[in-house]
């Protein structure tokens, strides 16, 4: 608890509009690792303190809600999975239970109820998770939903649900609590859903009263490196698994279940520029995916884009908005005459993806190992691990050069940031 509590600090003092915890589960049945949070009352204590430690340095906190669906894991809950369509599950080499009608009814509650404790617990907002292959993105996919009801069939009924639990979720908070909803634009394997039945489901959890869509991609069981790209840490990540049989089954097949999708910068934008046109008059949109500079963040702005997500870049580097900033206010020091222009600002991640290796092994440190060395690096010199503004200016200007005056810079506007841990 004091990682989870310490990793979204240091994202808060590192200058960020809001950050999200990811994977907050509604009920114990939709678990798909054991050490995930389940909103309920023996969580209270816990998650108060985190929402009090990250407005304490000006931060929002926001809570993703989800549910495992199919592929939630068997051993963990001791339960059978809760899934549109009994289709084979092949994370937990089993078939779900297709849900009837008292389990949609259940579900229904369970985020009601968990929508509720989260705001009681100080989040400033929630986030539904309708991508990645979770329950709600199951049941907007074609290849795991196969229901022939009202809820099955043509994309709309398939977004259906989804959109009954924006309604239900809208009801527990309330109209002035904001409610985002991270949507698959298209699901990254053959049979899933692709983006024209996603700016569809677009349409109907905007008028389900959501406040923001973040768009997204990829199927954690089948493509789960899609919606990254960038390195493939296999043999590593096959080091990380608890399961004999797994460590030997991500050796053998991961380079064929897990292929390799190259990184580029945005590269989420082209399928985001058509639910921004499709959509974007009637709900904000926020832009993620390799987001990994100013420039970016500047033309998803100047674009249309509400705001930007950034992951990994403030993994790699939890003060990368405090450095942002303090390279635009260094430079409104300096003279119209001898200013530079900031063409960019480049985050430090290389894009390994070491940083996932703690997401299958529960021993494992979180975060990347190249901002644990730089932190290590800065104590010694008798720094802040994670440096403010000023003491990121101090860092950028050296000894010897432009004094401060902070009184005549002004604050970097139009900008919010919120990172997924």
């Amino acid at each position: 608890e004091e990682e989870i509590i310490q990793t979204h600090v240091e994202q808060s003092k590192g200058g960020v509009g809001m950050t999200t915890v990811a994977y907050c589960c509604v009920a114990k049945g939709g678990k798909s690792f054991d050490e995930q949070l389940v909103m309920e009352e023996s969580n209270r204590e816990f998650l108060q303190k985190l929402t009090t430690s990250v407005h304490e340095h000006g931060a929002a906190i926001c809570a993703q809600l989800t549910h495992g669906g199919g592929f939630a894991d068997r051993e963990v809950t001791g339960e059978i999975q809760l899934a549109p369509s009994a289709v084979f599950n092949i994370a937990g080499l089993n078939w779900p239970k297709a849900m009837d009608e008292l389990d949609l009814t259940f579900m229904r509650k369970a985020f009601y109820d968990a929508a509720v404790f989260v705001k009681s617990c100080g989040f400033d907002c929630v986030e539904i998770h309708c991508g990645h292959g979770y329950l709600l993105s199951q049941f907007l996919s074609p290849y795991f939903n196969k229901r022939t009801d009202d809820y099955g069939g043509n994309p709309e009924n398939r977004a259906r649900f989804p959109a009954e639990i924006v309604r239900t979720v809208r009801r527990a908070v309330g109209d002035d609590f904001p409610i985002l909803v991270k949507l698959n634009m298209h699901d990254g394997h053959n049979g899933g859903m692709e983006l024209e039945e996603a700016i569809v489901a677009a349409n109907m959890i905007a008028d389900a009263s959501a406040d923001a869509l973040v768009l997204t991609v990829g199927q954690v069981t089948l493509n789960g490196f899609y919606m990254m790209r960038g390195g493939l840490p296999l043999e590593k990540v096959a080091q990380a698994l608890q399961s004999p049989v797994e460590r030997i089954a991500a050796a053998a097949f991961g380079p064929v279940v897990i292929p390799q999708t190259e990184f580029d910068d945005c590269f989420l934008r082209e399928s985001a520029r058509a639910v921004l046109k499709a959509v974007g008059h009637k709900i904000p949109i926020c832009l993620m995916g390799g987001i990994s500079s100013l420039s970016a963040m500047e033309g998803a702005m100047y674009e249309g884009f509400t705001m930007v997500q950034v992951i990994r870049s403030l993994i790699r580097e939890p003060d990368f908005v405090n450095r942002i900033t303090a390279s635009l206010q260094l430079n409104q020091l300096v003279s119209d005459e001898i200013r530079k222009p900031i063409n960019d600002i480049q985050s430090k991640c290389i894009r390994c993806n070491l940083c996932v290796i703690a997401t299958v092994d529960p021993t494992a440190e979180f975060g990347c190992p190249f901002q644990r060395r730089d932190a290590r690096a800065r104590e010694s010199n008798g720094q802040q691990k994670i440096l403010s503004v000023q003491g990121m200016k101090d860092l950028l200007q050296g000894p010897g050069k432009i004094p401060m005056s902070t009184n005549l810079i002004p604050d970097v506007e139009d900008m919010f940031l919120s990172t997924k841990l």
